[in-house]
């Protein structure tokens, strides 16, 4: 039983512990007692170990409340709340309901008082057992069974017992400063070194409070017992067939690296809350039932019908299928069989590769470690010479890795890690689903066009090019990233230079932010959440010293490279959609009201309610416009645009928007007409309103398709294109239009 821990929490709650202030603020060793022990039981809850157990002792109370209060030494002590998993109730009374006696305990007794609980509970199994003690030291002392409790927290507790202190060796009248570890206690001059030699004696540290509240304000990671996930053997050659020349190493495998998950959320309910159930609780769960669906032929009956002939099937009835094509073809159970390799859990060597063949975009897994069994002395010789033979060739191992019988295999790396004290395999699984090495089917090769080699349209490599970095660019880039060096960006507590951001004081911010917002939310249901701690944020930014210093590369790099603000693309007007409802359409507001719309070559007829004749409307107003016409197809065009009751040059509503419809209009024009110049007309008025309207992409695009077509593929007038250049109609460059990404000069080099 193994890893289970006890702890019980002794807190001194007698007057001078809440009656005197410790600071300006008028904070009391009380407070900052109960704020360490809060934050250290917020996280045993939060971490919701059933083997973690949790005793909190008052000493200094008005009553009396403990195993041992048949004596009187043991009066004014009070047992919280008994060895348990901590929970919620005794965190809030921590909190809002610790009380506060009016007359000094010994707090010696309540360290015996603590064994006795601990010693209750635990028998005699292996338990960690861990005393923290929170006192001023202004509490009597007695000594009498000094060396019993001695021996007994010698030989099998933990004591830790905290202090509140302002300076070294400063004594004052409840405060002197002690040494600076895990739990603090308050101790004073005249108790000082009792404590001290009874700590030494028991093998425990003392601490000062407020370094310790600065240390529990981190975040507080986990321990994790180390466990096996492969217990087995390393094998190079068949080992059953060919026994004398073959290898077999046994082995065991931990997880180097694993990920770790915020708490996941859960359900909540009010009509949970109410039910009638003996133990109440918020949460709901999820039920998945499988049905089939008779659908009803009175389509008036609608969908409570469908749901009213729902037949459930069972679970025991359903079989997997698998799509054929648009066939679903079913597998029976007792053919699954079939889907399944068969294979016994096993690691072998398939072979070795050089390590700088080994491709590191495949390595995007959780790292493992291989050691030998304990006490096995011929398994830690074999995979010793393994190791070090790779590591010697600059080598890495490819194994198939089988983690259980019947399990698929997986492909991985084997790296050879080699120090004075530490020799292990580190064991490298990526990439897949299972985040092993890719087999063929698995690896996607992309290829993007190189940033360096730059060829013209015939294919040749240009030396030259604006997205290509001149010698001194890649200087002055290179003296930059120098100056952001994290390997001396920050000072430690003596002004030395060290390394920034460490993997191991780098912590997880969404992780504890989460945490950091369950604890406050319980304890405080009705505030708003607390902002994030200032340690976590911070390493989210540059450090200010890293900005100062390199402040004039910046702007060195910003005038050489040209970098100037990009202005804020214009947003396009869009048609007003209406929010009602299908049912609620008025199909008069879509067709009209008095006329029915006839269009044919861009002349409208309508029909009047008055005379039910049809007379010929030749000009309409301009919000009649919808679509340009080959007679007068720049006026109609201009018309569209002028209507701002809808933006019908960029709408989505219309089947053809105006600039979609003019390009049309022009290649019809070029294929037909003998004179160009409707097309040409066409053509410059496309490209006015396109730059005005932000639609000079599309404009571009269109007369590089009608350059293309005119050269590649002659129109039947093969010389418009030439009647385009002498009418000096080129794109639309970044100067006439913020949405155009065309220099001036390549604009013109299209004619």
């Amino acid at each position: 039983m193994a890893g289970k821990v006890a702890t019980v929490f002794i807190i001194d709650v007698g007057p001078s512990m809440w009656q005197k202030k410790v600071d300006e603020s008028g904070t009391t060793a009380f407070d900052l007692s109960s704020r360490a022990i809060q934050i250290m039981l917020e996280n045993k809850v939060i971490s919701e170990r059933k083997t973690d157990m949790t005793s909190v002792v008052a000493v200094g109370t008005n009553d009396t409340d403990n195993p041992l209060s048949t004596d009187e030494k043991h009066d004014h002590i009070s047992v919280l709340n008994g060895i348990e998993q901590p929970k919620l109730s005794i965190l809030r009374k921590v909190r809002n309901d610790l009380p506060r006696g009016d007359i000094s305990g010994d707090c010696l007794s309540a360290v015996e008082v603590a064994i006795k609980l601990i010693s209750d509970h635990c028998k005699h199994l292996k338990y960690i057992k861990k005393i923290y003690l929170f006192t001023d030291g202004e509490s009597t002392i007695t000594k009498s069974n000094h060396s019993a409790i001695t021996n007994i927290c010698g030989s099998e507790n933990e004591i830790r017992y905290q202090g509140q202190a302002d300076s070294l060796f400063r004594i004052s009248c409840f405060l002197f400063n002690i040494s600076q570890y895990n739990i603090c206690v308050y101790l004073k001059a005249a108790s000082e070194n009792f404590w001290r030699e009874f700590v030494r004696d028991c093998g425990g540290d003392i601490f000062t409070m407020r370094d310790f509240l600065n240390r529990l304000e981190l975040p507080q990671i986990r321990a994790v017992k180390p466990t096996p996930v492969y217990k087995g053997f390393l094998t190079l050659g068949d080992v059953e067939e060919h026994p004398e020349s073959s290898l077999s190493i046994p082995i065991e495998m931990y997880h180097k690296t694993s990920i770790t998950r915020p708490p996941t959320a859960k359900k909540w309910s009010i009509p949970a809350e109410m039910s009638t159930l003996r133990q109440k609780t918020h949460e709901v769960y999820t039920s998945k039932v499988h049905v089939i669906i008779e659908k009803s032929e009175d389509k008036n009956e609608g969908e409570k019908a469908d749901e009213a002939n729902q037949i459930e099937v069972p679970l025991e009835d359903l079989e997997k299928a698998y799509t054929f094509g648009k066939t679903i073809i079913p597998i029976p159970s007792y053919d699954e069989e079939v889907l399944g390799l068969h294979t016994i859990q096993s690691m072998c060597m398939l072979g070795f590769i050089k390590a700088e063949d080994y491709r590191q975009e495949y390595c995007l897994s959780n790292i493992s470690v291989i050691l030998p069994p304990k006490d096995n002395l011929d398994a830690s010789l074999r995979l010793s010479s393994l190791i070090q033979a790779l590591f010697i060739k600059n080598a890495y191992a490819l194994v198939r890795y089988v983690s259980k019988t019947n399990k698929d295999p997986r492909l991985a790396i084997l790296v050879p890690h080699l120090k004075t004290s530490t020799e292990c395999l580190y064991f490298a699984k990526v990439f897949t689903n299972n985040l092993d090495l890719p087999f063929c089917e698995d690896y996607r090769k992309c290829v993007f066009p190189s940033l360096e080699n730059i060829v013209d349209k015939f294919g040749k490599k240009v030396e030259k090019h604006k997205n290509l970095p001149t010698p001194e660019m890649l200087d002055k880039m290179g003296e930059y990233i120098n100056g952001m060096n994290l390997m001396e960006a920050a000072l430690d507590n003596e002004g030395n230079a060290q390394e920034h951001l460490k993997v191991k004081e780098v912590y997880n911010p969404v992780l504890f932010r989460i945490q950091k917002a369950i604890s406050h939310r319980a304890l405080h249901p009705d505030d708003s959440l607390i902002l994030p701690d200032e340690k976590l944020t911070s390493n989210a930014r540059i450090l200010p010293s890293l900005v100062e210093k390199n402040k004039h590369l910046i702007n060195e790099m910003r005038d050489l490279f040209k970098i100037t603000k990009v202005p804020p693309k214009v947003k396009r007007r869009r048609a007003e959609v209406s929010r009602k409802g299908v049912g609620e359409i008025n199909a008069e507001e879509i067709l009209g009201s008095k006329e029915e719309e006839f269009e044919e070559v861009g002349i409208k007829k309508h029909k009047s309610e008055i005379n039910g004749t049809f007379c010929g409307d030749i000009l309409p107003n301009s919000a009649d416009i919808r679509k340009i016409g080959y007679i007068d197809p720049v006026g109609d065009f201009t018309k569209m645009i002028e209507n701002r009751q809808e933006d019908l040059v960029t709408t989505v509503y219309i089947i053809f928007s105006a600039v979609e419809q003019m390009c049309k209009i022009i290649t019809d024009l070029a294929k037909t007409l003998v004179d160009d110049t409707k097309a040409i007309q066409c053509l410059k008025a496309l490209r006015e309103v396109s730059a005005r309207e932000d639609e000079s992409e599309r404009f571009n695009e269109f007369l590089q398709n009608l350059r293309k077509n005119c050269l590649d593929r002659p129109l039947a007038k093969a010389d418009f294109w030439q009647h385009v250049v002498d009418s000096k109609i080129t794109l639309i460059s970044s100067d006439e239009a913020p949405d155009s990404n065309i220099s001036k000069e390549d604009a013109n080099k299209v004619t």
